[in-house]
């Protein structure tokens, strides 16, 4: 489900609204906000509940706009799927790292994704 703000580039993308149970329409919690900067799209992903991976595939998003990621509390609903979508954005970058490794610059922070969230995660 996609909503734009109006007024603004940026826009809501609600992954998962199912809470602790998740359908098979609904997932566990998680949300993106996408803004476009300097026509460069930018992600910042809210809570990685189970399925969160899936649910981004499914949409209009790219892995690669994440830039942060933000846990807003550690209860499984809403960090259970946070391993999922680290391994699937680093077998991303590492399939597209490997046809420019040679070019990248070795303090390039480029594809580093901020992960924040309470003491303990």
């Amino acid at each position: 489900w996609l909503s734009q703000v109006p007024g603004s580039d940026m826009a809501i993308t609600f992954l998962g609204t199912g809470s602790c149970m998740p359908s098979t329409t609904r997932g566990a919690s998680s949300l993106a906000l996408k803004m476009e900067l300097n026509r460069m799209g930018h992600i910042m992903l809210f809570d990685c509940g189970e399925g969160t991976q899936l649910a981004f595939q499914k949409s209009s998003l790219h892995l690669k706009q994440i830039r942060q990621i933000f846990i807003t509390h550690l209860h499984g609903d809403h960090i259970y799927g946070l391993c999922g979508i680290l391994t699937m954005l680093a077998l991303a970058r590492q399939r597209q790292e490997d046809a420019y490794l040679a070019m990248k610059h070795p303090d390039s922070t480029e594809g580093v994704i901020d992960v924040y969230g309470p003491e303990g995660l």
